[in-house]
């Protein structure tokens, strides 16, 4: 910048500082089963001026909301699609990032068809109908075990 008048010209320098919102990446949130936790991180980058104010939204969690860069623990007792927002603000701005959280239910209880009753030494047959997505390990005495 430059004065100018009668009495001459006087150039005067300042550094202008340009600032953006923060950068903000949420890192990656795997699927988890109902009643299951999180402990979401996310990477934020001032842009030239500091970062002012954290947020976190988690749509049906537990809590619902954080205001701090690392939030913590957050429960999620419910099965379904759960939004994760996570906020940052500075002096130019808010920027945010987020993702869906896959909360899957979990299974029912296997109905066991069988005897109840055994004696000592006797043999049992038991056995479970197949349910969608799940493995059965079976266990018994003297270290029985069986997956089948």
């Amino acid at each position: 910048m430059r004065a100018i008048n009668s009495c001459g010209s006087f150039p005067v320098e300042r550094t202008v500082q340009v600032g953006a919102p923060p950068l903000v990446q949420l890192a990656a949130i795997n699927g988890i089963c109902e009643g299951g936790n999180i402990t979401p991180t996310a990477t934020f980058t001032p842009c030239g001026t500091p970062i002012t104010g954290y947020g976190w939204t988690f749509a049906n969690g537990q809590p619902a909301t954080a205001s701090t860069a690392v939030p913590g623990t957050i429960t999620f007792p419910t099965n379904g699609a759960h939004p994760i927002t996570v906020t940052a603000a500075s002096g130019c701005g808010p920027t945010l990032d987020d993702a869906i959280l896959t909360v899957d239910p979990l299974p029912l209880p296997p109905v066991v068809n069988g005897p109840i009753e055994v004696c000592a030494g006797g043999t049992i047959a038991l056995s479970a109908a197949p349910v969608a997505g799940t493995t059965f390990t079976w266990t018994g005495p003297n270290g029985f075990t069986s997956t089948q």
